[in-house]
């Protein structure tokens, strides 16, 4: 990454069980920060949310459980609440690892050529991650791929016109909103998957293009 806000991929991501780790482990304003960054920060003050699954044809709950309360937060927002304190080096691509042997360090190298000594290295460099390639060796990190595509995007509504999503279930349905004062026309922003089985669209390119997306999320949804 070439700075902080280089990647602007995926639009918010939610944390399960690890909050009580991250609540141990963080300095207490920045978890309270992160909290604040919920996208419903009054679903907080609850003990349980719903988990739905329903049946869009029906517009019925085909299942549904009652879970302990989760965040969701906006990553842009959760890496800058994370980053606070870090000395970070951006624009550096991680090659290899080696460890010298004592048992005690482990020595990173860059494309650069430059070395950085240390006790611990925390591998956050995703599903083609090349220090899991390394420790596992390529068949073992090799990643399974599910028989699914899937294609997200944020519409925008006002609170009236979201206001069915978000009594449905206050998180999953991706609603967006602050307590702040809004404006007359006050805008929400939700986010509409769709998925599709990979059985029948064998060789299949993915589509590029918002405008080939938007095609194929309505192509998948008459399916």
């Amino acid at each position: 990454m070439l700075s902080l806000d280089d990647r602007n991929g995926g639009w918010a991501i939610t944390m399960h069980w690890v909050m009580p780790f991250l609540e141990a482990h963080l300095p207490r304003h920045v978890f309270e920060n992160i909290k604040k960054n919920h996208i419903q920060p009054e679903v907080l003050d609850e003990k349980e949310v719903p988990i739905k699954f329903m049946n869009l044809k029906t517009g019925e709950s085909m299942f549904e459980r009652m879970s302990p309360v989760h965040l969701r937060v906006d990553r842009s927002k959760l890496r800058e609440a994370l980053s606070e304190g870090i000395d970070a080096h951006w624009g550096k691509t991680f090659e290899s690892y080696e460890l010298p042997g004592d048992g005690k360090s482990v020595i990173a190298k860059f494309s650069d050529g430059s070395l950085v000594h240390g006790s611990l290295l925390a591998v956050c460099d995703g599903k083609n991650s090349t220090a899991r390639t390394q420790l596992l060796g390529p068949e073992k990190a090799t990643v399974n791929d599910l028989p699914f595509g899937f294609i997200g995007l944020q519409l925008k509504g006002t609170a009236p016109e979201t206001e069915t999503y978000r009594n449905v279930a206050p998180i999953f349905w991706q609603a967006n909103g602050t307590q702040g004062k809004g404006t007359e026309a006050e805008m929400y922003e939700v986010q509409l998957n769709v998925s599709w089985t990979l059985e029948d669209h064998e060789g299949e390119e993915p589509p590029k293009g918002n405008k080939e997306k938007l095609a194929k999320m309505k192509s998948a949804a008459r399916a």
